[in-house]
């Protein structure tokens, strides 16, 4: 189920035959106008999976009947377009907000929680980004994100840096932590969507954000 003011992750992979190892994009044409996407998603060159996010306004309308949007897929092989259906994200249901809404903000401001802005971050360095959670009354757990793995879609060589043995957590009582991402020198240049996704009420996400990396 989808829970208001949050997303779900989903992934996509693929098995490489036959020498291919060019980029696969997929794709959820029939989505609900209420469900955002961090689509097309691609998988790069030399890669086998990437991280999609389904999320829903905190107002968002339920639609009517049994969803399950069919994800198809694409890629140049030998200079010819080969599209697949894939399956689907399986049934989409609206459930109400959960226990803690996340969202990632600038350090400098404050934006909409779904708003696409870009954190950009050069090669061979790193930048730093706000984890913020609203809390459902009476919640007041701590809340983890995940550890070496934290950062969700992130490209090959960028990743979320200096957060211990205990990995990237919102302590109890708290709404806000500064975390830090790194971009190794082999990084590509380029943008991609990046969310961070809470381990509770069956992981819950942030809506995504725009990473670019600078050469």
């Amino acid at each position: 189920d989808l829970r208001r003011g949050t997303g779900r992750e989903f992934t996509v992979r693929v098995d490489r035959l036959d020498g291919f190892d060019g980029p696969v994009t997929f794709d959820i044409p029939n989505l609900p106008p209420q469900v955002r996407a961090n689509l097309p998603l691609v998988i790069e060159s030399g890669q086998r999976y990437a991280t999609g996010n389904l999320w829903v306004a905190h107002d968002a309308e339920a639609w009517e009947g049994k969803i399950e949007p069919e994800v198809v897929a694409w890629a140049d092989v030998a200079g010819r377009k080969v599209e697949r259906k894939v399956g689907t994200v399986g049934a989409l249901t609206l459930a109400d907000p959960p226990s803690v809404i996340p969202s990632i903000q600038p350090m400098d401001r404050e934006t909409a929680v779904d708003e696409d802005w870009t954190l950009q971050v050069r090669r061979g360095e790193t930048a730093s980004a706000r984890l913020v959670i609203s809390r459902r009354d009476g919640f007041d757990k701590e809340v983890s994100f995940g550890k070496e793995l934290a950062g969700r879609n992130t490209s090959a060589g960028v990743y979320i840096d200096n957060i211990g043995l205990n990995g990237l957590i919102v302590l109890k009582n708290s709404n806000e932590r500064v975390f830090y991402l790194t971009a190794d020198i082999s990084a590509e240049p380029g943008k991609r969507s990046f969310f961070l996704t809470a381990n509770v009420d069956g992981n819950v996400t942030s809506h995504p954000i725009t990473v670019e990396v600078l050469p």
